[in-house]
């Protein structure tokens, strides 16, 4: 804290603890951008107030009757893509990254899970349409085996080159970076925080295939 803001502490309450009006005055100098800085701030005033009462220098805490907001609330936490939403972002992106996008909300894989996956875990052309998750996806650490739809399977078959082998990355290096992927959700008229501070970024596919999950009744795999 510069000096003059010490000697201005210093100057409101010769025998408070400089600690409490230092801090005090460096919180109040932040700029308020989000919900963790404010409930830092709150805890800050409220120890100098109560601070305050027990010199008798203040007859209540201001702050007691404060409700404390949630820091998950107001910190913008992510979101599902609505069914709308959904449409709109695969029809505003080349087809492969269109691909992508359905594996990540269909499967709830990670960018480094989809990244890891070889064209011999997918079974495409069978009566059974599955992918088999490697163990370092799953959580304990042994290969599963998950469904896929056949929309999915039908893209998936449409990017696979003709040489490709069993051993060759499917996906690796068609994962959008962010950068990528924002200009995609801009294209497609989603924007990247709502009104309400909820984030859409690229793990909120994730939270998507959950949501899809919950609307068709259907349980969550464990992984």
């Amino acid at each position: 804290m510069p000096l003059e803001m010490r000697v201005l502490a210093d100057s409101l309450f010769n025998d408070t603890p400089r600690g409490i009006l230092y801090s005090l005055i460096n919180a109040a100098r932040i700029e308020v951008t989000g919900v963790a800085i404010r409930l830092a701030q709150f805890a800050v005033m409220g120890s100098f107030f109560m601070w305050l009462v027990r010199q008798q220098k203040l007859a209540v805490n201001p702050l007691a009757s404060v409700q404390k907001i949630s820091a998950k609330e107001g910190r913008g936490y992510r979101r599902a893509l609505s069914v709308q939403e959904i449409e709109k972002l695969l029809s505003a992106v080349p087809t492969r990254r269109a691909t992508v996008y359905l594996m990540a909300m269909y499967t709830g894989l990670r960018r480094h899970e989809l990244n890891e996956l070889l064209w011999g875990d997918f079974h495409l052309d069978g009566p059974e349409l599955f992918v088999l998750l490697p163990d370092t996806v799953t959580k304990n650490s042994k290969r599963a085996r998950m469904g896929i739809r056949p929309e999915l399977a039908a893209a998936l078959r449409q990017m696979r080159p003709t040489e490709a082998g069993p051993g060759d990355l499917a996906l690796f290096g068609k994962v959008p970076n962010m950068d990528t992927y924002y200009r995609d959700l801009t294209a497609a008229g989603i924007p990247g925080v709502d009104t309400e501070g909820r984030r859409m970024d690229f793990h909120a596919l994730r939270k998507t295939f959950g949501t899809l999950l919950q609307s068709s009744g259907a349980s969550s795999p464990r992984r």
